[in-house]
């Protein structure tokens, strides 16, 4: 482009000249622009990750690893291999009587069972977890020798 008169030696008026400049300058950006650039951005769509997005998911995973992966592995080898087999407790008792009890008046206006049913529950409630029941239970059973197993997990 040189800076001659309107007319040029193509013949080219002072607008064709001002467009061709634009088009050059333009291209001259779009290159410089570009050429800053990586592979990867540009891949991406042009958008870059923000600041500490690379810090955040490796304390995402991090937290992951320690919350859930972690404990799921040690229980399941603790439960897997070093705990010993678990047994399973049973109750059975029976109340007898056949015949419900005669509602006093305070039952009747309230639902409340008669006192002979609430003593009844009492009983064996307290029979359950008394002494009196382990004593028995380790008559028939060997309750003693069950817990205190060589064997048996730490």
């Amino acid at each position: 482009m040189d800076g001659g008169s309107d007319a040029g030696p193509r013949g080219s008026t002072a607008l064709e000249r001002a467009r061709e400049m634009s088009r050059a300058l333009s291209d001259a950006a779009r290159k410089a622009r570009f050429s800053t650039r990586s592979r990867r951005t540009l891949a991406a769509g042009g958008f870059q990750a923000r600041r500490g997005a690379g810090l955040m998911r490796v304390l995402i995973w991090t937290s992951f690893v320690l919350m859930v992966a972690l404990p799921s592995l040690s229980t399941t080898v603790y439960y897997g291999f070093l705990a010993s087999d678990q047994w399973v407790a049973q109750a059975q008792f029976t109340v007898t009587g056949g015949e419900p009890p005669a509602a006093d008046g305070l039952g009747a206006l309230t639902g409340i069972p008669a006192a002979a049913i609430v003593q009844d529950t009492q009983i064996v409630t307290n029979y359950v977890q008394s002494r009196a029941a382990i004593e028995r239970l380790d008559e028939r059973l060997g309750l003693r020798a069950r817990y205190t197993r060589t064997d048996a997990d730490r």
